[in-house]
């Protein structure tokens, strides 16, 4: 999982200094705190541990499906949120821990389903959390990676 954080970290250290302007047809103009990503974890009190004493990051909830079969728990910060999901019908998967999708803090996800919607002739589903006061987008990249995009409720609804 080491080897997962660093290459994570070098992509957006080596996203960040290239120096391209971006195109003007940009689904997402720009993104901002608080940061996110998740986990696939395999230990889910080890990692909830580790994540909190490597960050400094207060627990925000515990979601537990009844019969067991997941289990998800989001720490946050002004400026990381992290989830992290442990899900029994992955865990003895080789591949299945490690970063699950990563996600970007946008002024309006509304505005970039209409973007999206423009763009590709498909409306993307738009949902929101009331617990977390945000409003979730997700978009898949061409090699299936989840991308999610959410912005803070402000009353409005997702159909505004």
């Amino acid at each position: 999982m080491r080897n997962t954080i660093l290459t994570l970290i070098i992509l957006i250290f080596s996203m960040a200094g290239s120096a391209q302007k971006a195109p003007e047809t940009s689904w997402v103009s720009s993104p901002m705190a608080p940061q996110y990503f998740a986990v696939a974890v395999g230990d889910m009190d080890r990692s909830v541990s580790w994540y909190r004493t490597v960050f400094g990051l207060k627990q925000l909830d515990d979601q537990k499906d009844p019969k067991g079969v997941w289990r998800i728990v989001n720490l946050t910060s002004d400026a990381l949120f992290i989830e992290l999901i442990w899900d029994s019908r992955c865990s003895k998967q080789e591949n299945a821990r490690g970063f699950a999708k990563v996600g970007f803090s946008v002024t309006d996800v509304r505005e970039i389903a209409k973007r999206v919607e423009s763009a590709t002739g498909e409306k993307p589903r738009v949902i929101e959390f009331e617990k977390h006061k945000l409003r979730i987008l997700q978009l898949r990249d061409p090699d299936g990676n989840v991308l999610q995009f959410a912005s803070p409720l402000d009353g409005r609804t997702a159909t505004d």
